[in-house]
């Protein structure tokens, strides 16, 4: 009894705060994912130094045309990257000769999917804009070479801001869709997405045909004025703000049942 009493005092308590179960979560991902993490970040510095290259070489005027899009296909490199890699970050659990690695590994379910959250979400984020900025310096040496001016990245523009915030909204659903979907997550995931745009947008139509319907002929609908544009903006806000939370933690709570079953 003693025995039994001693060894359950001793046993760690998973369901505790620890800032190192939470490392050591974030190094299991890491050591993972290494060899596609490292693959992906050599495209994502090759791919851009040559379309770069390929611009000096066969387009008449090429500081306008590098300055305009640079900054929107880094940014596009940035999104479309984060969403492959998140799909990818449960690919061990689907596996039952590989799950018991992630499963016995001594952290509750909570800490490691928001780990994953953190390191795919935020840390990734920091991660991309630090690449991003590198790569304006890079790619601004190789300018001034062949005699083209250049801007240099700047991570804190509205831009890249909403960008980001737009990565976000989209991460939490592609985290669930990892946890979700056994495999092909990310095509799921996409798919998933463009329904709920359309789904949308659908809604948004029936609901000023609706409006149109129940009002007088003779009133019409400025839907140009700033009150019109400030409503929908409020409520476009409040609807990523809930799909954002929607997603994130029902990913959460898919992630503990599965754990719970396996």
């Amino acid at each position: 009894m003693n025995t039994t009493t001693t060894k359950s005092a001793t046993e760690p308590n998973r369901s505790l705060f620890s800032i190192r179960r939470i490392l050591l979560m974030l190094r299991h991902y890491a050591l993972l994912h290494r060899t596609s993490w490292l693959i992906g970040l050599l495209v994502i510095v090759l791919v851009p130094i040559t379309i770069m290259l390929l611009i000096i070489i066969f387009v008449s005027d090429p500081s306008v045309f590098m300055n305009n899009q640079s900054k929107s296909g880094w940014l596009t490199i940035y999104t479309i990257a984060g969403l492959l890699l998140t799909s990818n970050l449960f690919i061990d659990i689907h596996k039952p000769g590989q799950s018991w690695f992630t499963l016995t590994l001594p952290a509750s379910p909570g800490k490691k999917y928001w780990s994953a959250w953190l390191i795919s979400g935020p840390i990734y984020t920091i991660v991309a804009m630090l690449v991003i900025f590198g790569l304006s310096i890079i790619t601004g040496l190789f300018r001034t070479v062949f005699d083209v001016s250049f801007t240099l990245f700047n991570p804190f523009t509205s831009e890249v801001m909403r960008q980001i915030m737009i990565y976000h909204i989209f991460h939490a659903l592609f985290l669930w869709g990892a946890v979700w979907w056994n495999k092909l997550s990310f095509l799921y995931s996409l798919l998933l997405v463009v329904a709920i745009l359309a789904s949308g947008v659908l809604l948004i139509f029936l609901s000023v045909q609706a409006i149109e319907f129940i009002l007088p002929d003779n009133y019409l609908i400025d839907l140009g004025s700033p009150f019109y544009e400030s409503g929908l903006r409020i409520a476009t806000s409040l609807l990523w703000l809930f799909s954002w939370l929607f997603f994130l933690f029902w990913g959460a709570d898919c992630y503990a049942r599965k754990e719970r079953l396996s």
